[in-house]
């Protein structure tokens, strides 16, 4: 948009502010706190806070504005909304698993939360004995040994949300 383009959008949206602001006084604010105003062709939705007397935080088309209303004064004043702040964090370093001779690890097969743990550390399971179940698009599935075995160890906990081929067990192959 040009300069001027962003002028006029920027005027169209005081009027709508002033129109706001005269209709909240008309009504001695006994409105809803959000309005729609009609300036020229385009449509505003104006959301008023009462600050004081006759002192106004008004949002319109998300920008803030503080208005101060006298008799022979309208003091205008864009609030400063800090802008959101995107900080990138440093990736979790997930530990490397090292797995023992006859160990197998159990990976999760589709995405979702884990709801149910069904085995301990040193259980005994069968091949395709039912070991975690994962809640994913409101089904639940069953995660199952893929041998015999023991479990060595649980890489989760119930709340969890896991990826596909997440680690989730360590299966100790039985003999």
């Amino acid at each position: 948009m040009s300069v001027r383009g962003e002028e006029d959008k920027f005027k169209t949206k005081l009027a709508a502010l002033l129109a706001a602001v005269n209709f909240w006084l008309k009504h001695e604010g006994k409105v809803e706190p959000t309005l729609k105003v009609k300036v020229e062709d385009e449509e505003f939705s104006a959301t008023i806070t009462q600050l004081g007397e006759r002192e106004f935080e008004i949002e319109v088309d998300r920008e803030k504005f503080k208005v101060k209303h006298t008799p022979d004064l309208i003091a205008i004043t864009q609030a400063i909304v800090p802008k959101e702040r995107k900080i990138a964090l440093p990736k979790a370093v997930k530990p490397k698993l090292t797995l023992e001779e006859g160990e197998v690890l159990v990976k999760a097969q589709t995405a979702g939360k884990i709801i149910e743990i069904l085995v301990k550390s040193g259980d005994e399971v069968k091949e395709n004995s039912p070991l975690i179940i994962i809640e994913a698009m409101k089904m639940e599935l069953e995660v199952t040994a893929p041998h015999p075995g023991r479990v060595r160890k649980i890489l989760v906990k119930v709340g969890d949300e896991v990826k596909i081929g997440d680690p989730l067990i360590i299966l100790k192959k039985s003999k």
